[in-house]
């Protein structure tokens, strides 16, 4: 399986089926391109097509799903991959937009079985900065600064990673490990809302900010504390 950050995969490979075929592909296509109310849009008017492939209609869940996180809909989003898992139990997207949306939600335990079980069978750096995050919440600062240290190792230039480092050495008061981190992660990417605004509560003497982001789906910050 080709991990792709820029959106759901298809679990059957191949061309579109024709029922259902131009909506769906119109969600992809406006998923990739941040519209994601567009993108909600084209996946709901795929779903109402009766002749919809079973394996087409878990992907419309999905797109669907990644999209209402990206507008920090957490609980419809869980929904929506509830809804795709029982149609493909096993597909790895539907379990990891699954545990991000959870962790949104305030529910990291049941986060971490899902990032889990998706690391069982692929390592991605965003799939462990996702875990990381739900370590944060859950208090576990050398898990999570383990996980936030792996996707670097497989990703040295993945900025969210920096930033949940900088998270955890922010935490233990170790304010310059934290600058240095943050620092990287916007030499990096400098559009990074969250760890500019992590560094300005730094540089103020503050807590860090309670939520993250991930970056995966449609390859940019999913909101909402995951």
């Amino acid at each position: 399986l080709a991990w792709d950050p820029d959106g759901p995969q298809p679990s059957v490979p191949g061309p579109n089926t024709r029922a259902g075929a131009d909506a769906l592909h119109d969600a992809q296509a406006a998923l990739r391109s941040r519209n994601f109310e567009a993108a909600i849009r084209a996946a709901t008017a795929a779903m109402r097509n009766a002749r919809l492939p079973a394996s087409r209609l878990a992907l419309a869940y999905r797109i669907r799903g990644t999209a209402l996180l990206n507008l920090r809909e957490a609980e419809p989003a869980r929904a929506d991959f509830e809804s795709s898992l029982a149609i493909e139990p096993g597909d790895l997207y539907g379990q990891f937009g699954r545990g991000v949306a959870l962790n949104a939600l305030g529910r990291p335990g049941e986060a971490l079985a899902d990032f889990e079980r998706v690391l069982a069978r692929l390592r991605e750096p965003s799939i462990y900065y996702a875990r990381g995050m739900a370590h944060l919440k859950l208090h576990n600062l050398p898990a999570a600064a383990a996980d936030f240290d792996a996707a670097l190792a497989l990703q040295p230039r993945y900025a969210p990673a920096y930033y949940g480092r900088g998270l955890v050495h922010h935490a233990r008061g170790q304010a310059i490990r934290a600058r240095d981190d943050y620092e990287r992660a916007l030499t990096i990417d400098p559009g990074f809302v969250n760890a500019r605004e992590a560094l300005k509560a730094l540089q103020a003497r503050r807590a860090p900010p309670p939520e993250g982001r991930v970056r995966c789906a449609a390859g940019h910050g999913l909101r909402g504390g995951a």
